[in-house]
């Protein structure tokens, strides 16, 4: 199992503590288990594994003073001893990171952005036409919530930004939002005007209560990057896709992909909605996936690179297929 940590926005019998990242390794704990196996990987991000006992659940909490925590993810009653952990965020962001679990749920609300721009078309070959310059074409505000059954129905979750945002206690889009076991994910509905989401304070009405976010700048305009994908076909299916990363304003190749870039996921559809996903990625510099199912060319309607940022911002860039 791994959790990517900042993904997930995210009483206590035990604690387990792992100091990490920029300060040098050291482990400790009141009461074992413990995190073990640190190591960072190529892309410059923090993966340990945490030893577990099955049937219980854990908090993922990070700190950069060890006096304030942010819970950054769960792991609900764990089915196994060993727990794979991902911090996506590169060691290099922040000096010194500070990592620890506690045995138990904590409640948990987080709200990001989701940015979208149509880049292009099919037009009858493997590799989309671009006509640059590309930019924003709208956005969503996501709210995110773990451990706080039962959910309520999208229409009932309101989103009101800053003056200036499109969006004043408007009800989440029930076409864009789920609930499971674990929690929910609420969607706003797409603003075009204005097509980037400002920062300031945010405020989602869920359960009756107001819950308020101070949001930095997401910094969307300067943070569009397009993965142009091209398909490798065998006898009318869909082999394998590559992509290259070139600049929005004007479609110059980059060398690599940006240092904000934290991971990137290929997503196909067709005519009647998704028909797949590839596996999260957390390694920009890798251009390529090989499908691990077979699909018809001529049933792809669509192909979108949607990838994340170091701000916990998310971007879908679409390209259509007539």
């Amino acid at each position: 199992m791994k959790l990517n940590l900042r993904s997930w926005a995210s009483s206590y019998t035990r604690f387990l503590f792992f100091l990490a990242a920029g300060c040098g390794w050291a482990a400790w704990a009141a009461d074992p288990p413990v995190f073990v196996n640190p190591m960072i990987l190529p892309g410059g991000q923090v993966q340990v594994q945490l030893a577990t006992v099955v049937g219980e659940s854990y908090t993922i909490e990070v700190s950069t003073n060890l006096v304030t925590w942010e819970p950054v993810g769960s792991v609900p009653t764990v089915d196994t001893n060993l727990v794979t952990l991902v911090d996506e965020e590169p060691v290099t962001s922040s000096p010194c990171r500070f990592y620890r679990a506690k045995v138990g749920l904590t409640r948990t609300y987080g709200l990001w952005f989701n940015h979208y721009a149509q880049a292009g078309n099919f037009s009858g070959g493997l590799t989309p036409v671009v006509s640059y310059p590309i930019s924003i074409a709208g956005y969503t505000a996501g709210f995110d919530v773990e451990n706080d059954p039962p959910y309520p129905e999208a229409s009932q979750v309101f989103f009101s930004g800053p003056s200036g945002s499109g969006l004043n206690n408007a009800a989440a889009d029930p076409m864009n939002s789920w609930a499971d076991e674990e929690g929910a994910s609420y969607h706003s509905p797409v603003v075009s005007s204005p097509a980037l989401a400002p920062g300031g304070d945010w405020t989602i009405q869920y359960k009756g209560s107001n819950y308020v976010f101070n949001m930095a700048n997401p910094q969307a305009a300067s943070r569009l990057v397009l993965p142009v994908p091209t398909f490798v076909l065998s006898n009318g299916f869909v082999q394998s896709v590559s992509w290259v990363y070139r600049a929005a304003d004007t479609g110059a190749p980059l060398t690599a992909p940006p240092a904000f870039m934290t991971g990137i996921q290929v997503q196909i559809d067709g005519n009647g909605g998704r028909i797949y996903d590839s596996p999260w990625s957390d390694y920009p510099a890798i251009t390529s996936h090989t499908l691990l199912e077979p699909i018809l060319w001529s049933d792809v309607s669509g192909v979108n690179l949607a990838y994340d940022d170091s701000l916990d911002n998310h971007y879908v860039v679409f390209f259509r297929k007539p």
